[in-house]
């Protein structure tokens, strides 16, 4: 980014920014951004800073190119767009077009010992966890699903494999699966493939080969890049790295071609090792056709987190990636986009709210239409807050405290947080991470200052790819507009 530049006045109330020599405008209170030239830059800015009468004295008599400009800007303002923002206080009431999650954590066991987990029991605050989810527990949590959490919805998704390797608990997916169906059948519901997520160190076992092999089973596969990058986070106890293992396992599976389109690759993106390209290419060089790339959550005293050392290089890494993506030709750009282009991928989020302005109230579904269930029962907000003590919410036993459903559906809406409510960024972020909130501050309500600074950069370059895209390569959006988004 360049430059950076806000109004607030009760005249127009955007955010002015420059991205590779470009200016954008971007309108807080509709969510739309706007390719200015340097012209209707400074026409904006005008209107900004005068009231209307006076802007237009100041912007009359400079020739016909200044009309034409002063118009276009002017019935952008009748036109709804850079005006006060209305901010709205009560939360959205959810319908049954809106899906639930269930993220079901199975098992604390893992084959792996990655330098980024905070998953472990031993790591978990000390609390007194089962190491496996009983049948008991899954069956409870379906059961609290569908009189309870999803009762007014039409479907139902759900993820295993919150914490753990969900491999390591072959007769819990087993279980998971049985549920999934029996509930779908009872509550006449849709409910999607159940979603496992693996490491797959335990590919080489027959019976394990045989799970992984089935094609009515959907994959979320952790595998954090090129070798040197996996390795030096996905480790086993004794220190080796996992690479190796996980790129026999895929080689091996995908010799049948019907299984790639079942697996997503998952990487985590840390300070030690902020070259996005590099780990998007290796992961679609791998073959994977879906990709999801996420930022690390973790305490900021780490050398891998996202701290303010490490945040120049994550914000550079992303755009590299995105200059590297727009040098392409048309149907390579297509071929790279089309496995990032969906709400799991954190850039791709952020380029789907871009191109279809809408006011995000919340950052994500945790605590509302999200619900992570542990090996104990209890319920929070969300699969990775599974073990934040302070964000648990209740139990599939006995259900969720009204305290923590008046926190996650009123307290959080972006608009009450202070912190969150004049930021320009509000609207397309949400409020930040409550993963990371926690850990870092210890409140959901107050979020990581890092996080905001790399959504704040993530949404800029979106607005930029999405006016280049828009105006340079108007084959490639209605291609990726028929893509599924979830």
């Amino acid at each position: 980014m360049e430059e950076r530049e806000e109004a607030r006045q009760d005249r127009a109330v955007f955010h002015r920014m420059s991205v590779a020599g470009r200016n954008f405008a971007f309108d807080v209170g509709t969510s739309a951004g706007f390719q200015l030239d340097d012209l209707a830059s400074e026409v904006l800015q005008t209107f900004a800073k005068l009231p209307r009468e006076a802007a237009l004295e100041r912007l009359s008599n400079r020739g016909p190119e200044v009309d034409e400009t002063v118009r276009e800007v002017q019935s952008l303002l009748l036109g709804g767009f850079f005006q006060p923002d209305v901010a709205a206080t009560d939360p959205p009431a959810l319908t049954p077009e809106d899906p639930r999650e269930l993220h079901l954590a199975i098992t604390y066991r893992c084959t792996l010992r990655c330098r980024y987990c905070y998953a472990h029991p031993q790591e978990a605050g000390g609390r007194d966890v089962e190491t496996d989810m009983s049948e008991k527990v899954i069956d409870a949590a379906f059961e609290w699903a569908a009189n309870h959490f999803a009762k007014d919805a039409n479907k139902l998704n759900v993820w295993t494999g919150a914490t753990g390797e969900s491999l390591l608990s072959p007769h819990a997916l087993e279980r998971v699966q049985q549920q999934a169906e029996r509930y779908a059948a009872a509550m006449n519901k849709s409910i999607t493939t159940v979603v496992h997520t693996t490491n797959l160190t335990l590919a080489d076992k027959p019976e394990i080969r045989s799970c992984l092999a089935d094609k009515d089973s959907w994959w979320r596969v952790s595998i954090d890049g090129p070798q040197h990058i996996n390795d030096a986070m996905r480790r086993f106890p004794d220190g080796k790295g996992s690479y190796e293992v996980v790129a026999s396992a895929l080689s091996d599976l995908w010799t049948n071609p019907d299984l790639p389109d079942r697996y997503t690759g998952a990487a985590t993106i840390t300070g030690e090792h902020p070259n996005v390209t590099d780990i998007f290419l290796h992961l679609h060089k791998m073959g994977f056709r879906c990709i999801r790339m996420r930022p690390i959550r973790m305490r900021h005293n780490e050398s891998f987190a996202i701290n303010e050392r490490t945040i120049g290089a994550i914000k550079q890494g992303y755009s590299d990636f995105v200059e590297f993506l727009l040098q392409q030709d048309d149907d390579t750009l297509l071929g790279y986009l089309k496995p990032i282009w969906h709400y799991q991928d954190y850039f791709g989020r952020f380029m789907l709210r871009a191109l279809s302005p809408q006011k995000g109230l919340y950052r994500c579904g945790a605590g509302k239409w999200i619900a992570g269930v542990d090996t104990n029962g209890d319920i929070y907000p969300c699969g990775p807050m599974i073990g934040i003590l302070e964000s648990r919410m209740g139990s599939v036993f006995t259900g969720v405290s009204e305290e923590g459903q008046r926190l996650y559906r009123e307290d959080l809406l972006v608009t009450r947080k202070p912190v969150c409510k004049e930021c320009w960024a509000r609207y397309l972020c949400g409020g930040g991470c409550y993963v990371s909130a926690f850990l870092v501050n210890q409140r959901a309500d107050l979020p990581d200052p890092y996080d905001c600074e790399l959504m704040q950069h993530l949404i800029e370059l979106a607005i930029y790819m999405g006016a280049r895209l828009r105006h340079e390569r108007s084959s490639i959006l209605p291609e990726l507009d028929s893509q599924p988004k979830n």
